[in-house]
């Protein structure tokens, strides 16, 4: 039997701070969150102070998913591969329980996005931090077809699916 953990994201809330986020959360009785920080030192300091005090506090088992989320833009497999790793490295620092990532692109080819993979494998490895890749638009994983191939060459690849994106009107 799997014990489900019911995790808030980040996203809609943007317009509070990390500590009225993170209060918000305790209070709806989610069980963890999911975050895609922003480019604000003061934020990052206070969510992890919060998380602390949450996990110090409340429960201890809270958990914590930082996603890495690059910006859209036209560049190479070089430029997109230099900021993945700074990004990456970033949200090591943080010690999240998992990170959920938005992998390469889907104008990259099997070949180039099969590099990026294998390099999130390697820094998953060597951080000790579970890198999920979610099914998402504009990524290597774009479409249910052709994501089977990437499973063929990495049987063990850990998807994260977002299922707002599967939901029509």
């Amino acid at each position: 039997m799997h014990n489900i953990k019911y995790i808030c994201s980040y996203w809609g809330c943007q317009n509070k701070s990390a500590k009225e986020f993170l209060n918000f959360v305790v209070q709806n009785g989610y069980q963890g969150v999911e975050i895609n920080f922003l480019d604000d030192a003061n934020f990052v300091t206070e969510f992890l102070s919060e998380l602390q005090r949450i996990r110090e506090t409340i429960d201890s088992e809270f958990v914590f998913i930082a996603q890495q989320v690059l910006g859209s833009a036209i560049e190479t497999v070089e430029e997109y591969i230099q900021k993945l790793i700074q990004r990456l490295q970033f949200l090591i620092t943080l010690k999240p329980d998992y990170i959920n990532s938005q992998t390469g692109k889907d104008f990259f080819d099997f070949s180039e996005n099969c590099k990026i993979l294998n390099l999130t494998e390697l820094i998953s490895k060597e951080s000790g931090i579970p890198i999920w890749h979610e099914i998402h638009g504009g990524r290597f994983s774009f479409h249910l077809k052709t994501l089977l191939q990437y499973i063929e060459v990495f049987p063990k690849l850990n998807l994260i699916a977002d299922f707002s994106h599967f939901c029509t009107i």
